[in-house]
């Protein structure tokens, strides 16, 4: 395997796993506006996703 081919398997991976990081994110900013409707705590979800509390109140925000 040439090296140009590496480059595009290495590319084509990195990809592949940006979009299943993105999905991931999304699913999880849904559940923390999911919880903030709930009525749970910014400090409450922050423990449990290990975000910062003012990143829980941008995802809320959707900012």
């Amino acid at each position: 395997m040439s090296v140009l081919d590496q480059i595009r398997e290495a590319a084509d991976a990195k990809g592949e796993a940006q979009a299943a990081l993105d999905e991931r994110s999304e699913a999880l900013n849904g559940l923390v506006r999911e919880a903030c409707a709930q009525g749970l705590t910014a400090v409450r979800i922050a423990e449990a996703s290990g975000l910062s509390k003012p990143r829980i109140y941008q995802i809320r925000d959707h900012r």
